[in-house]
């Protein structure tokens, strides 16, 4: 029998709780004034999600505009080295073209030279002037393709240095 009283016991202590937790409860639910600053702070914690959703949206397009831009600049200063490698290159091939164009000629001066016998020493001074013209005109042209793939490697070392450091 003491284990029902022990039970009657607690059941009478949890409900003696509750009476007291009951007394200390508003009665008839929350006041106005309750209800209206519930009401403000609830619209202040929207205004305040409907803020940060516009900024973070803003924040994303913010980030693109500058991936963008930066694309736009590494691609228009690789746009003007390519345009000024084409440049110089363009120049090289014009200068080869002019001098092997001379060449030909003075190989088929000297040709007909010497179809017809001994040729002259000016017209082979001349056909020397205008291959060794042409050798420079060729070395030039190397010289400037070398001197891009120089450049070029240099940017990627310094790209590469640039990625690790």
């Amino acid at each position: 029998m003491s284990d029902w009283s022990q039970v009657e016991q607690r059941i009478r202590a949890a409900l003696g709780r509750i009476d007291a937790g009951i007394d200390r409860l508003p009665i008839g639910g929350p006041s106005a004034a309750q209800v209206e600053e519930i009401a403000h702070l609830q619209a202040l914690l929207d205004a305040e999600r409907k803020a940060r959703t516009e900024a973070e949206a803003q924040l994303a397009d913010f980030h693109e505009a500058v991936e963008t831009a930066n694309a736009e600049r590494a691609e228009a200063s690789g746009d003007e080295r390519l345009l000024r490698q084409i440049d110089a290159q363009s120049l090289d091939n014009q200068r080869l073209r002019a001098s092997v164009a001379a060449l030909r000629e003075e190989v088929r001066r000297l040709s007909e030279a010497l179809a017809e016998g001994t040729p002259d020493p000016a017209l082979i001074n001349h056909a020397m002037a205008a291959e060794l013209e042409s050798l420079r005109a060729q070395r030039a042209s190397e010289t400037t393709e070398m001197a891009d793939i120089l450049s070029e490697l240099d940017r990627i070392v310094t790209a590469e240095e640039a990625a690790h450091a």
